[in-house]
């Protein structure tokens, strides 16, 4: 059976990550990482290139060799095992993965919080705390989206938790609750 990415991104994910946390640097570790999605993210080539047929492995890795050598211990480690398996196309998966086994393990959770308008840093902070008490963690840390099909209110997805506080979903509950009542 072929795996899909975000199955092998958790796997590679998890295992960095237990290691990290085995050695005690998981935070020093994740600054690593960020650094090499922030490749990822502003090289929007990089992926296609890496996710290509038409590259040879030896290609592949060449160029990621720059990227390897900024890194240190662990990391370069991890990557070499990345190399040597071709995973190339799915690190950010799994770069993804051990963020949030970090933030789960801090008691952060994150996600992203929908409205009309940009939200104030005090909105923000304030839909934050409540959020994480909803959710039973310390704190969260939201995302603001802009999403003008939002008519009022705010919809929340944080660990494949959705708390729809959008004006859409209240109409859709009141008229739910009179079909009932008729």
């Amino acid at each position: 059976m072929k795996l899909d990415k975000y199955e092998i991104g958790k796997r590679y994910g998890k295992a960095l990550f237990d290691l990290a946390v085995e050695q005690g640097n998981a935070k020093e570790i994740y600054q690593q990482l960020q650094t090499i999605q922030e490749v990822y993210a502003t090289t929007p080539k990089l992926q296609a290139c890496l996710s290509s047929a038409q590259l040879s492995a030896e290609d592949k890795n060449q160029m990621m060799q720059p990227l390897v050598a900024q890194t240190g211990g662990i990391v370069t480690s991890f990557l070499e095992v990345v190399q040597s398996h071709q995973r190339w196309a799915e690190v950010p998966e799994m770069i993804a993965d051990f963020a949030n086994r970090l933030a789960e393990a801090q008691h952060i959770i994150t996600g992203k919080v929908w409205s009309v308008l940009p939200l104030s840093k005090e909105q923000l902070e304030k839909i934050e705390k409540e959020t994480a008490q909803i959710l039973g963690y310390e704190h969260a840390h939201l995302e603001n989206v802009i999403d003008t099909s939002i008519i009022g209110g705010i919809k929340i997805e944080a660990n494949h938790y959705v708390i729809d506080r959008t004006l859409q979903k209240r109409i859709q509950m009141m008229s739910k609750a009179l079909m009932l009542e008729a």
